[in-house]
């Protein structure tokens, strides 16, 4: 019964160990950043850890051969400011050592100046620098320079305001040139639309009144308006077109029929001269034609 008892126990301490070794244990994140794991066993078979690691030891190898083709030279390097030209052939790794000299050779440089430079009343007694009374001037005088230009350029700016206001067109210029549909100052603007839609519905019943009231063809032939058959005529806005172009192929005709008779009567007379020379007759039309 002791010892019965004594495995018990023991099985019962070896099991609370585990359970608290199970409940200590790292979690799958833990153990991914520690570097136990290479990948989530979960998303990945481990039999594949190794294929993986491989795969990517190789992609980082072509990423750095290609950073390495695609990097600039020397002379880009240096143009662009990323590495200071040292005056003297000095190996890389000084270089960082040569740049912090030269800063401190400048400061060294910058204080003496500062130490030796003049005093102001020196400055200003040499005539580099203005005095107090001339700089009081001269900023009193932009000053006054400044309202001024201000109150000029708001004057200019009123000035093109009142030319501008005396300029625009009047109610009656804007209503009819379309740009406005009423008088603003006898209709509310609110009402445009509805009076400007009106104002259609009129005009639409008195094309349909005058359409339906117009004469028939038979009536404007009687009349003397149409001089044809209107089933046979153009349409009436192309009829005074039509009878202008009538007049002018009338025109061109007449005028070519005046000058074949021009050019006939010319030829018969040079015909009828050669006749009357051959006749004897050239000495008798020689005084005709000095007497006509």
């Amino acid at each position: 019964m002791i010892e019965a008892a004594a495995a018990l126990l023991m099985k019962a301490q070896q099991r609370d160990k585990t359970h608290a070794a199970i409940r200590e244990r790292p979690n799958m994140n833990e153990v991914l950043a520690g570097g136990v794991l290479k990948a989530n066993p979960r998303k990945m078979a481990p039999a594949l850890h190794a294929a993986s690691q491989a795969l990517q030891r190789n992609m980082k190898r072509d990423q750095t051969h290609q950073s390495l083709r695609s990097r600039p030279d020397m002379g880009a390097v240096l143009s662009g400011g990323i590495l200071k030209r040292s005056p003297v052939k000095t190996a890389p790794a000084l270089h960082s050592t040569s740049i912090q000299l030269q800063k401190a050779m400048l400061k060294d440089t910058l204080h003496k100046k500062l130490r030796n430079r003049p005093s102001p009343n020196k400055v200003v007694s040499q005539g580099i620098l203005p005095s107090a009374a001339a700089r009081r001037k001269q900023r009193t005088t932009a000053s006054a320079i400044s309202a001024v230009a201000h109150r000029l350029a708001q004057q200019m700016r009123k000035d093109a305001t009142h030319k501008k206001i005396q300029q625009r067109p009047t109610v009656s210029d804007t209503i009819s040139s379309g740009r406005l549909r009423a008088d603003p100052r006898k209709l509310h603007p609110s009402l445009h639309r509805k009076m400007q839609q009106l104002s259609k519905n009129f005009l639409k019943d008195s094309l349909n009144r005058k359409l339906a009231n117009r004469p028939e063809g038979t009536d404007l032939m009687s009349r003397g308006v149409l001089h044809a058959d209107p089933q046979r005529q153009p349409a009436p806005s192309l009829q005074a077109t039509m009878a202008a172009l009538q007049r002018n192929m009338l025109k061109d005709q007449l005028h070519r029929r005046i000058q074949v008779r021009s050019l006939f009567a010319l030829r018969v007379s040079k015909h009828v001269a050669r006749l009357l020379t051959r006749a004897g007759w050239s000495s008798v039309l020689c005084v005709e034609s000095k007497f006509t």
